[in-house]
C-alpha cells in the first residue's frame, strides 16, 4: 500500500468523524471546559469569576460545598487541582469516553455494508490495513481531543490565574490511552455483529463493567487488611462476645479468587488516573526535606520552625517500644523556639498490625505500668493519612510532663510522630492572647488543645512514598487507600503500575489481532 492510498485510507476515516454529530458535541463541551479556566480566576485569597465580575474567597466556597481538597496544598492550588480533576477525571474521563465510544462505534459496521464493502475490499488495500486504519483515527482523534482539552485547561490556568502545573498535562496521555482500550473492543463487537447499536451498547456495558470488577477487587483488596476479616477467611472462630456473620467462607473466599483472575486478565481502565499522577510526581516533585527508605515516610517540606537533627542520640526508650520489640528510632525534629521544652521525634516499627492493634496496645500496657497517668486513646488525620492517638502524663525531674504519640500505618509497618512536653509548654504558634483569658482547669485544657494542635500541623507533613502512601488522596474510610497507598513504579505485581500498562496494552493488541482475523474471514 503506497503513501497515496494510506493517506486516502486516512482521509476518508477522518471526514466520517467529522460528520459525526456526536464527535460535534464532545468537541463543543471540550471547548467549553476549556474556556472556564480562562473565565475562572484563582487569586491568592479569592476566586473572580469572568475577569472581575464577580469574586467569592476562597474560605466561603470551600464551606458552603465542603469541598474535599486534596491534602499538601494551599486552598488555591487545592482548588485548581479539584478542578482539574473534575474536568478532566469525571467530565472528560467518564463522559467523554461514553461520547467518544458513541462518535466511533460506527465505524467498522457502517464499513461493512453491502454495497460500501464491496467498493472498499475490490481496492488494492488489505482489510487488516482498513481495519487499523480505522483503529487509529478513532484513537487519533480522541488524542488531538485530549490535548485540546488538557493543553487548553493548562494555557487558561497560566492566563487567568497565573498558575503553571507541566504534571498535568500527562492527563491527556492517560486519556487517550483509556480510550484505545475501549475502542479495540467496540471495533470487535463491530466486525462481529456489524451493528453500529451492538458496537455501542456493548462497548459501553464493558466499560462500565470492566471498571466495577476493579472497583470490586480494590475494595477486596481493602478489605483483606481487616483482621476480622482475615479470620474470618481463615474460618478461625469469631473475638469473644461476637456472633460469626456473613455468607458462607468457601463463597467468599470463590469470590475473591473470581476477581484476582478477572483483575490480572481485563485491561486496567480505572487505574490511569494512578499512573498519571505518578507521571505527574516525576515530574513536579522536588527533592524532600527527609526521606527515610525504609519506611518510605517523606516530608516533602516541614512545618515552618522544623527541622530534622540526625546527629542527636536517639531517645533511651522508644514509644512504640512499650507495644513491640521491632521499634526504631528515625530522626528527631527539632523545632524553633522550643529546642529546651519539647522533644520531638520519629520511629518506625515493621509488622503486619495497623495503627489501631498498635495504640491499643499502648495503651493497654501504659495503664498498667506506675507512674503513668491520664492516658487516652483517640484518633484523628489529615486527607493523607488516618492515625491513632496516644496521650498520658509522666514525671520527668520532678515536672510533670505530656506524651502524645501519633500512629500512623503503611505499606512498610508503622510510623509514629512523638512529642514529649512540660504539661504547661505553650506551642510558639498558640493564642497566647485566648490562654491570657483563662486560668484553672480552663487554661489546662487550653494548652492541651495548644500541644495537640501543634502535633497535628507536624502531622501533616507526613506522608508516604508510592508503594507505601496515600499519594494519590481519599481518607481513611475510603476503600480503595490500601491499592492507592501501593501502587507504583516498583511495587509488586498486583500494584505495578508497569504490569498495568503492560497487561492492558496485551488486551488490546489481542482486541485487535481478534478483529483483524474475524475481518479477513468475512464473506461479501
Amino acid at each position: 500500500m503506497n503513501a497515496t492510498m494510506r493517506r486516502a485510507l486516512l482521509l476518508d476515516s477522518v471526514y466520517q468523524v467529522l460528520d459525526n454529530r456526536v464527535f460535534r458535541i464532545l468537541l463543543g463541551t471540550v471547548l467549553l471546559l476549556v474556556f472556564l479556566t480562562f473565565a475562572i480566576g484563582f487569586r491568592e485569597e479569592e476566586i473572580v469569576l469572568l475577569f472581575g465580575w464577580k469574586s467569592y474567597p476562597y474560605e466561603r466556597i470551600i464551606d458552603t460545598f465542603e469541598l474535599p481538597l486534596p491534602a499538601g496544598f494551599s486552598e488555591r492550588e487545592g482548588l485548581i487541582r479539584l478542578l482539574q480533576k473534575i474536568f478532566v477525571d469525571s467530565v472528560a474521563g467518564s463522559l467523554g469516553i461514553t461520547f467518544a465510544i458513541a462518535a466511533t462505534a460506527f465505524f467498522i459496521p457502517r464499513m461493512l455494508e453491502k454495497g460500501l464493502a464491496d467498493g472498499l475490499f475490490s481496492k488494492p488495500i488489505s482489510r487488516a490495513s482498513f481495519y487499523l486504519a480505522c483503529y487509529l483515527t478513532g484513537v487519533g482523534f480522541v488524542g488531538a481531543l485530549a490535548v485540546v482539552l488538557v493543553c487548553g485547561m493548562h494555557v487558561g490556568l497560566l492566563v487567568s490565574s497565573g498558575y503553571s502545573d507541566p504534571g498535568f498535562l500527562w492527563g491527556a496521555l492517560t486519556l487517550t490511552y483509556v480510550f484505545a482500550i475501549v475502542h479495540a473492543v467496540s471495533m470487535l463487537i463491530g466486525v462481529f455483529t456489524r451493528s453500529s447499536v451492538a458496537a455501542l451498547l456493548l462497548a459501553l456495558l464493558f466499560f462500565m463493567v470492566n471498571g466495577c470488577i476493579h472497583g470490586g477487587w480494590t475494595a477486596k483488596e481493602g478489605a483483606l487488611q481487616n483482621e476480622e476479616f482475615q479470620r474470618f477467611l481463615a474460618d478461625l472462630p469469631p473475638e469473644p462476645g461476637k456472633e460469626r456473620e456473613g455468607p458462607p467462607v468457601a463463597l467468599v473466599d470463590g469470590l475473591i479468587t473470581t476477581l484476582d483472575v478477572l483483575h490480572y486478565v481485563l485491561p486496567k481502565t480505572t487505574e490511569g488516573e494512578l499512573i498519571t499522577e505518578l507521571l505527574r510526581v516525576k515530574i513536579t516533585r522536588s527533592e524532600p526535606d527527609f526521606f527515610d527508605p525504609e519506611s518510605k515516610l517523606r516530608i516533602q517540606k516541614f512545618a515552618p520552625g522544623t527541622r530534622a537533627d540526625r546527629e542527636r542520640p536517639a531517645p533511651e526508650v522508644l514509644d512504640l517500644s512499650i507495644a513491640t520489640s521491632a521499634a526504631r528510632f528515625m530522626t528527631w525534629l527539632r523545632v524553633e523556639e522550643a529546642e529546651d521544652d519539647v522533644r520531638l521525634w520519629l520511629e518506625r516499627a515493621p509488622g503486619l498490625s495497623g495503627g489501631r492493634s498498635m495504640s491499643e496496645a499502648m495503651e493497654k500496657r501504659l495503664r498498667d505500668k506506675p507512674g503513668i497517668g491520664k492516658v487516652r486513646r483517640d484518633r484523628t488525620g489529615t486527607r493523607q493519612l488516618s492515625a491513632r492517638t496516644v496521650q498520658w502524663e509522666h514525671a520527668d525531674d520532678g515536672e510533670v510532663h505530656s506524651r502524645r504519640v501519633f500512629v500512623t500505618s503503611g505499606d512498610e509497618g508503622i510510623v509514629a510522630l512523638c512529642l514529649d512536653a512540660r504539661a504547661d509548654w505553650v506551642p510558639p504558634d498558640a493564642d497566647k492572647s485566648r490562654l491570657a483569658e483563662k486560668s484553672g482547669a480552663d487554661l489546662v485544657q487550653e494548652i492541651d488543645a495548644a500541644q495537640f494542635e501543634f502535633l497535628h500541623e507536624q502531622f501533616e507533613t507526613l506522608e508516604f512514598d508510592e508503594g507505601g502512601n496515600e499519594l494519590f488522596g481519599g481518607g481513611g474510610n475510603d476503600p480503595t487507600r490500601h491499592v492507592r497507598q501501593r501502587f507504583g513504579w516498583t511495587a509488586e505485581w498486583k500494584y505495578n503500575a508497569w504490569f498495568s500498562i503492560g497487561s492492558s496494552v496485551a488486551f488490546t493488541a489481542l482486541m485487535l489481532l481478534l478483529g483483524i482475523w474475524r475481518m479477513r474471514r468475512i464473506d461479501f
